[in-house]
């Protein structure tokens, strides 16, 4: 009879562990869920300025090791490449909506200058800048 009591106060104990180790997951999730959104909020508002992990964990209030790890988790993207990707959006819009010389394009989105933008945009859009303008944008 004992080894069976054993067992089942065993079975009782990792059981308990799990619940609480959920609990305490589930209240993390709450709050980082809001921390992210303000992050987003703020890359969106300020895309245009030098932004970085450290400046913006000090924003929210965690380690920018930690805020990029959780950033990671939720969205697929480290906060660099988020930012990253945000910027080429606005690009692709500006590129499309006016007449602005791609270093003005650019600098309006937050690179520090037409080749970094370029770059990236051609990482992510597998073109040019001036491909895609080219290619969907109409006479302006």
């Amino acid at each position: 009879c004992q080894p069976y009591y054993r067992e089942r106060l065993s079975a009782l104990f990792k059981e308990c562990l799990v619940l609480i180790v959920r609990s305490v997951y589930t209240l993390k999730d709450t709050k980082s869920d809001g921390v992210l959104e303000a992050i987003m909020e703020y890359v969106h508002k300020n895309y245009n300025k030098n932004i970085d992990n450290t400046a913006l964990a000090k924003l929210v209030g965690y380690h920018p090791y930690y805020l990029n790890k959780l950033f990671l988790c939720a969205n697929g993207v480290t906060l660099h490449k988020y930012v990253i990707n945000y910027r080429i959006a606005i690009g692709e819009q500006l590129l499309l909506s006016c007449n602005d010389s791609i270093e003005e394009i650019a600098l309006k989105t937050g690179f520090n200058s037409s080749l970094s933008f370029s770059s990236s945009f051609k990482k992510k859009n597998g073109i040019t800048p001036t491909e895609f303008r080219k290619k969907f944008g109409a006479s302006l």
